[in-house]
């Protein structure tokens, strides 16, 4: 009996670790597709990058850092006031 208990609640464990991280995981990949296409890059080659660039979260970062500017960004002019 305790046997089966100890196995249930390892379960459980690993459960409430390993889900959040497929969650994030999924969610990180389409985040890296929905990103890049709406800044002009292929949306499938990014995906691809953040999913399969081991370890993990990785890919996400390296799209995060090295992502060009948003096309509809308007910067403002230097001699607009930035106060």
């Amino acid at each position: 009996m305790t046997d089966s208990l100890e196995q249930c609640a390892g379960f459980a464990l690993m459960l409430l670790f390993y889900v959040p991280l497929l969650i994030a995981y999924v969610w990180s990949i389409v985040w890296a597709y929905r990103d890049a296409r709406g800044r002009g890059k292929p949306p499938v080659l990014v995906a691809l990058l953040v999913a399969l660039l081991p370890p993990w979260p990785l890919g996400a970062l390296i799209w995060y850092v090295f992502r060009p500017s948003h096309p509809y960004y308007i910067r403002p002019h230097s001699h607009y006031p930035t106060d």
